[in-house]
């Protein structure tokens, strides 16, 4: 109950690395408990610079390495530089087939997991290639979205609607920098964006000393236009330039938006959200669970997108982590089954 993302000693976890798209050998974190039960888990990361290195993976993998999977995390290059287009795709297809080949994999049931923008990306990669030859056992997906273009309108808004009340709370700053990292560069907003682009690439890489350098060489309009792109405090202008992405760039959004393909998926999905989550709405995952025949749908009011909700009391903690568990229980269930 006081959690801790302290990993235990006996969880083992080891750097090795796989044959990427290009024959690039890739980084690939292999997470092992104390006693494997022929569980397979590939989790496939969100858009974050730390990539296989973030800590909230870790700790994760080794929570379900302690329960009896084997967790393998490779390295999808495109997402750890923030980009979230169908590019990744074959990158996942390819890190799924690589691991599928590992001699301490086997012809165990795997199963494969993504987290935020990971999730949506890892579904589309099921519908072709390696994913649709060799169906993965289970997807489990995590704070993922299922329409881009609403998405970004609550990025603007910070407003959802949760069953016809409309709710307002202040967006995640990263979820700004994300989408405008990904398609600036490729829109006209009527002036020279390189200074933006520049400045949000170092952000992307957790670059904050050199991006206040480059700020100050800026002019007083740039620097306040690129600090509230940063903040996501949604100025006029701002929401211009949204404007001109959703408009611009979106056969680029469908691509990506499960919306558009959802209903073709035929796996068993588990989707988890948490309600507090303040980057993707919760109602995101409400809709993809509508559009998967084979699914099944945990909201969770103990987490926000990564992290623990605050200020919660002892009993609502013990409630949601009953609920957790039952659901945890539901998905190992499918597995073994």
């Amino acid at each position: 109950m006081r959690f801790s993302k302290s990993i235990p000693s006996y969880i083992k976890i080891t750097d090795e690395t796989y044959i990427g798209v290009k024959s690039e050998s890739l980084p690939l974190k292999v997470i092992k408990g104390k006693k494997s039960l022929g569980r397979v888990l590939i989790m496939f990361p969100g858009a974050s610079p730390k990539a296989e290195e973030h800590p909230s993976m870790h700790f994760l993998a080794s929570v379900l390495a302690n329960i009896g999977f084997d967790v393998y995390i490779p390295r999808i290059p495109l997402l750890k530089e923030l980009n979230v287009l169908e590019g990744n795709i074959p990158y996942l297809q390819k890190a799924y087939e690589e691991i599928l080949n590992r001699d301490d994999v086997g012809k165990k049931l795997v199963s494969c997991m993504g987290v935020s923008y990971g999730g949506a990306l890892v579904l589309k990669a099921s519908l072709a290639g390696s994913m649709a030859k060799n169906p993965p056992h289970s997807i489990i997906t995590y704070g993922t979205i299922y329409d881009i273009q609403t998405g970004l309108d609550f990025l603007i808004s910070g407003k959802i609607n949760i069953k016809g009340v409309e709710v307002k709370i202040k967006p995640h700053e990263w979820g700004m920098i994300v989408a405008l990292h990904n398609f600036l560069p490729n829109v006209d907003v009527g002036y020279d964006t390189k200074n933006i682009q520049r400045i949000l690439k170092l952000r992307v890489q957790d670059k904050n000393d050199d991006v206040d350098k480059e700020l100050e060489a800026l002019s007083k309009t740039e620097q306040e236009l690129i600090q509230n792109i940063l903040d996501a405090n949604i100025t006029p202008e701002i929401k211009r330039i949204i404007d001109i992405v959703l408009k611009e760039k979106i056969d680029d959004f469908n691509g990506i938006s499960p919306e558009s393909w959802a209903h073709k998926i035929s796996n068993k999905v588990f989707i988890m959200h948490g309600a507090n989550d303040d980057m993707v709405p919760y109602t995101q995952s409400i809709q993809l669970a509508e559009s998967i025949k084979e699914s099944e749908l945990f909201i969770s009011y103990l987490y926000e997108h990564n992290e623990i909700a605050p200020k919660h009391s002892f009993i609502h903690k013990f409630n949601e982590l009953r609920r957790l568990t039952c659901y945890i229980k539901s998905i190992i269930k499918h597995h073994e089954n």
